[in-house]
Parts: structure tokens; C-alpha cells; sequence
């Protein structure tokens, strides 16, 4: 036997197969880059259906439906307006991935690929007050840092092309949508109060220059005193998280504000009203652990609807979820005690089934903690909440997952502030 040459035969077969291997993996990268470059280009289009045109995703899949509420320009331009949707129109144009063809990780009929998005710096944008949305826009297009967040995407071969079946970390890519720029001092307090409105509880008494000036003294001394937990909490959730709104419209906001411990683990709730003839600020509303970052991380919402003012809670672990909100009365006469009129309470637990590979969620509906409600009552009386919602104070959830206790309303929207903005504003007021 010829050795010599039966060795050549083995090592050009080898060759051949190697460079017909090699070949076939750069014509699937080839592809993968295709749909990369088409699925970068819907997002800068804010178009959600030639993203979701790369996916093989069903229309009742979780990851489509966050895509689609992610890049729903109609719902935002009907909430937002035009001025603010061209603010996220832009912030999506900036929007690029990096990555080398060789990340692509190609795995028979299934590839993955680490990258790393790039935008523009909104955030220091929107943390700056301007006059107006033209302004932000301006801003956003002078400014020159970018930032970074890293990602996944998951592919699969489907009759010869390539979908994507996985993505990772898109909603912190489009934080975006939820945020809202500080544009103006707007609303807070009026500087040329009304002499003849009434006031509180005493309907024949007036709101004085005077009040207001000792309102300010007041919520300037309470910001003081939570100045640390304040900064932790902005620093640890990225939220403005100072609020001035007249939440029971006599004539004086209140101060709202979330404020936690030295560490920013968590944030708790208060919501103090000037009361003019205490001649003194009144706590009146405290909900504890409204933000933390164990588990879930708390996601909670603050409105007003023409009667009530809402606060809505949510927290827990997967085993036992849960979704808490409590009511308020408002009016003239809830000056010194805002009138507790309802509490709701939405449990969700989770079970797992090794033995039969089950999944199963049940849902129970509580009033005052305790007492069972029909889910169909339930949806009910958050439907009428949410149809009648006329001022969105604060919040921090997760849009488009459709809960019935969270609107998907996004404006009227009040501006939050960070604590030195605050007390900068207070302190002018005081000056002026």
C-alpha cells in the first residue's frame, strides 16, 4: 500500500471539508449580520413591526408584546405629544451595536451574539431644565457622551432564514419612553395666589402670600431633614423623586417625595400637605419599601383621578406576587385627614409541579386586606380609575404588560425634581 499517498488522499479530503466548513459558517454570519442591520434599522425608525418582522415570535408571545408597546409611536404620540415623541424619535436614531462577526457563536440550526448598544447620553439631557421640548431636542442633538448597555440576541434557522428568538436588556435600551425630560417650573405653586379661593377646612378663610412662604420654610426644613435618603434613592433607582403637586387642590401643592435609607436598598413614600390652620406641615400619606431592590424591585404609581388619589404598590417574589392600592377621598374638607375610602389587594401565587411539568397562577382579589372580590368587580373599579386618571404625580413600572391597576396613560405628567433642583426652585420662590 502506498502510504505516502493515501495520507495526501486523507489530508485533501480534510482540507476541502474544513474550507466547505469554513465557508458555510461565514455565508450564516453573512446572514446573521443581514438581520442584525435590518433589526438596527427598525429600531432607529421607532418601527416596531420591521423589528418584530425579524422574530418568530406569535402576537401573544411576551417578548412581541414588549417590543410592540417599546416602539408604539401612536400610543406615544397621543400620550406625549409631538414635541416629546421627536425627543425619543432622536434618542432612537443614535441607537447602534457594536460587535465583530466573530462573536457570532453558531450552533448547527441556532446562533447567539453578545453586543453591546450605543446611544445617545439622554439622561444628563433630560435631568437639565429647559424651557421647552424644542429645547431637550436641541440638547439632545449638541450632546456628545453616549452610553453603553450590553445585550444578547438569540437566533434560529427557519426554513433556510434566520430569526430572532431572543433579546436581552431591550427595554433598558428604551428607558427612554418612560422618562420624561424637566422642562419648566410649571404648576408647583402660584406666585400670584388667589385671595378668595377657600381654604381647607375653614371655607371661608383665604390662601395668603404668607401661607405659601411658610409652606416653602416648611418643605425646605422636611427636604433638609431627608437630604441623605433622598440622594440615595436617586442614586440607587435613577429616579427624580421630589414632586410639588396640589393633589387636593386648595389652593397650596403638597410635597411628595421618596426617601430611604443611607445605602439606597429601598425608598418609603411621603406625601406632606401644608396645613394653614395648623400653621403646620401634615404627613399625610407614608407607604414603606415603595421602591427596593430585592426581588421585583417594587414598582408603584401615583394619580389622581377627579375625586380620589391613588397610590399603587407592587412587590414580592415569584411564589407570592402582590399589588397593593389604597384610595383617597379629596376635598375641602380633608385638610387635616384625607379621607380613607377603599383598599384593594391583588394576589398572584405561582406553583411548580416537577411531577407533571406544571406551571400554575392563581389570582386572588381582596378589599380592606381581607375581603374576597369577584375579579369581574375588581377590573371593574380600576377600569373606571384608570379611564378618569387626570394627573400622573410619580411612578416607576413596566408599560405595555397590560395590569389593570397600572394605567397606560403617561401625561398629564408632573415634572420630578432632584434635590438640589428642588431646593433651588424653593429657595427663588422665597427670594422672589
Amino acid at each position: 500500500m502506498n502510504f505516502k499517498k493515501t495520507t495526501a488522499v486523507i489530508l485533501t479530503a480534510s482540507l476541502v471539508l474544513g474550507f466547505t466548513g469554513c465557508n458555510k459558517s461565514e455565508k450564516t454570519a453573512k446572514q446573521i449580520e443581514e438581520v442584525m442591520e435590518a433589526y438596527v434599522d427598525g429600531l432607529n425608525d421607532f418601527d416596531s413591526g420591521a423589528v418584530l418582522e425579524l422574530t418568530n415570535w406569535e402576537d401573544d408571545d411576551k417578548d412581541y408584546e414588549l417590543v410592540e408597546s417599546l416602539l408604539d409611536i401612536d400610543f406615544f404620540e397621543r400620550e406625549y405629544g409631538e414635541d416629546l415623541l421627536a425627543c425619543d424619535k432622536y434618542i432612537a436614531s443614535t441607537i447602534h451595536i457594536d460587535y465583530e462577526s466573530s462573536d457570532i457563536q453558531i450552533d448547527g440550526n441556532e446562533a447567539s451574539l453578545k453586543v453591546k448598544y450605543k446611544l445617545v447620553d439622554w439622561k444628563s439631557v433630560y435631568d437639565i431644565e429647559h424651557v421647552d421640548e424644542a429645547e431637550v431636542l436641541d440638547s439632545l442633538k449638541s450632546q456628545k457622551e453616549t452610553v453603553s448597555i450590553k445585550g444578547k440576541i438569540t437566533f434560529e434557522q427557519e426554513k433556510g432564514t434566520w430569526k430572532i428568538t431572543k433579546l436581552t436588556n431591550l427595554e433598558e435600551v428604551f428607558a427612554f419612553v418612560y422618562a420624561l425630560p424637566v422642562v419648566g417650573y410649571w404648576g408647583p405653586i402660584d406666585t400670584e395666589p388667589s385671595q378668595t379661593d377657600p381654604t381647607g377646612i375653614d371655607p371661608t378663610g383665604t390662601v395668603s402670600e404668607d401661607s405659601y412662604d411658610k409652606a416653602i420654610e416648611a418643605y425646605i426644613a422636611e427636604l433638609k431633614a431627608h437630604e441623605t435618603g433622598i440622594r440615595a434613592v436617586k442614586e440607587s433607582f435613577n429616579i427624580n423623586n421630589i414632586v410639588f403637586y396640589d393633589t387636593d387642590d386648595n389652593g397650596i401643592p403638597e410635597l411628595i417625595f421618596i426617601s430611604g435609607d443611607e445605602e439606597g436598598y429601598s425608598g418609603d413614600l411621603y406625601v406632606y400637605s401644608y396645613n394653614e390652620y395648623l400653621d403646620s406641615i401634615l404627613l399625610m400619606l407614608y407607604v414603606p419599601g415603595i421602591v427596593y431592590q430585592a426581588g421585583d424591585g417594587g414598582e408603584f404609581l401615583l394619580y389622581t383621578t377627579s375625586d380620589y388619589l391613588i397610590c399603587t404598590t407592587s412587590g414580592g417574589e415569584e411564589s407570592l406576587y402582590h399589588t397593593d392600592t389604597v384610595v383617597y377621598q379629596l376635598g375641602w374638607y380633608s385638610d387635616v385627614n384625607w379621607n380613607l375610602v377603599a383598599e384593594y389587594r391583588h394576589e398572584q401565587r405561582y406553583e411548580y409541579d416537577p411531577e407533571t411539568d406544571t406551571e400554575t397562577y392563581t389570582h386572588d382579589y381582596l378589599l380592606s386586606g381581607t375581603v374576597p372580590v369577584e375579579e369581574d368587580l375588581y377590573n371593574e373599579m380600576f377600569t373606571e380609575y384608570g379611564n378618569d386618571v387626570q394627573q400622573i404625580i410619580i411612578g416607576r413600572y413596566h408599560m405595555g404588560t397590560h395590569r389593570i391597576e397600572y394605567t397606560e396613560k403617561l401625561y398629564p405628567h408632573c415634572t420630578a425634581y432632584t434635590y438640589d433642583m428642588a431646593m433651588s426652585y424653593l429657595s427663588a420662590l422665597l427670594d422672589g
